[in-house]
């Protein structure tokens, strides 16, 4: 297998199965009669992390809970019915989602100073280029010249992929 072809396959299975799920929602991923896994990408935030464990704790039921933020899991050791898990596990997935955190101040520094790069390129252009636009330019034209004049490999295939991910995303 080539190495662009690696590469091509490698993200597109990432985006298949590694991409998180927007919303609310807990995805089963492993059962047994006494303990349940599941996934959901929210439980990398610890606010709603925390309001998940504290709900859960409270019932009888449930022996112990772990919630991994790294993995964004959530493991559930209980004893009686399965049943019961798994309608209290729709229930939250039917709950309304929490606010996420607010940005912080370098996140809001940086998307501001990209947000002016942006317009100052398309102003500059007269709307001809953007900011992906001109980093997917740069990165072609890059690319092609490692391939074709320096006979760069893998370095070239790997520019020309990234600047077909930056023109794909208009």
């Amino acid at each position: 297998m080539s190495y662009l072809a690696g590469l091509t396959l490698g993200t597109l299975v990432a985006e298949k199965f590694l991409k998180p799920k927007a919303g609310n929602e807990f995805y089963l991923v492993h059962a047994t009669p006494t303990r349940r896994r599941y996934l959901n990408p929210q439980l990398m935030e610890e606010n709603f992390a925390q309001q998940v464990f504290n709900t859960l704790k409270q019932l009888d039921q449930i022996k112990s809970i772990s919630i991994n933020p790294v993995t964004a899991s959530l493991v559930i050791c209980f004893q009686g019915s399965a049943e019961n898990i798994d309608q209290l596990i729709n229930r939250l997935n039917h709950a309304p989602a929490p606010p996420l955190n607010e940005t912080s101040l370098v996140q809001t520094k940086l998307a501001r100073a990209f947000r002016r790069a942006d317009r100052c390129i398309a102003e500059t252009t007269r709307g001809y280029f953007d900011l992906s636009t001109a980093l997917g330019a740069v990165f072609l034209i890059w690319g092609v010249n490692k391939v074709i004049k320096l006979k760069q490999q893998p370095a070239g295939p790997q520019m020309l992929w990234w600047s077909y991910k930056l023109l794909k995303g208009k």
